[in-house]
């Protein structure tokens, strides 16, 4: 599948494009690129893209030289949030990125809630992803919230992106 990029902006041209927050963006990309170096699967970086959101939560599109089997392109939600890499075929844009992560975000938020496993979710991690961290009702209500904020003053501004796109069931919404 291939990734429209047109009306995204590479790393390092956050200030040359008129971007407000460029100097916090530049942060985010590299903050972002590191996170995705974590995994071993990740053998080299080549280019991350701001696709749309903000500094707190932006979507970025990221070209790496993967070890096999891994995919050589991936979104990247990133900011005041727990990270989450996602594969191409799940989301064809930075919309569709967003929703999914959303979606995945809520069903972690609701299994730990009613004591379900985690073992087939990502974790929650620090907002670096550096740190698991424990699915503690605090951080739950405040990952939340943030979800929130995303669906109410992100999501809705992109509903023509979504149109005809739906997230394939979880595991065990499907049984």
């Amino acid at each position: 599948m291939g990734i429209d990029k047109s009306g995204m902006t590479e790393a390092g041209r956050f200030a040359r494009d008129g971007f407000d927050a460029a100097e916090e963006l530049e942060a985010a990309a590299e903050a972002a690129k590191r996170y995705v170096s974590l995994f071993p699967w990740c053998k080299k970086f080549k280019k991350i893209y701001f696709d749309r959101g903000m500094v707190h939560a932006a979507v970025f599109y990221c070209e790496i030289e993967p070890n096999p089997p891994a995919d050589p392109n991936m979104w990247v939600i990133f900011g005041d949030l727990s990270p989450l890499f996602l594969d191409v075929e799940v989301a064809e844009n930075g919309a569709q990125a967003m929703a999914a992560y959303v979606a995945v975000m809520q069903n972690l938020i609701d299994s730990a809630r009613k004591g379900r496993s985690l073992d087939r979710l990502p974790p929650l991690a620090t907002r670096d992803g550096m740190y698991i961290l424990d699915p503690t009702p605090a951080r739950l209500d405040a990952l939340e919230s943030r979800l929130e904020f995303i669906r109410s003053r992100m999501i809705t501004e992109w509903t023509a992106e979504l149109t005809g796109w739906e997230l394939e069931p979880f595991e065990d919404e499907a049984q």
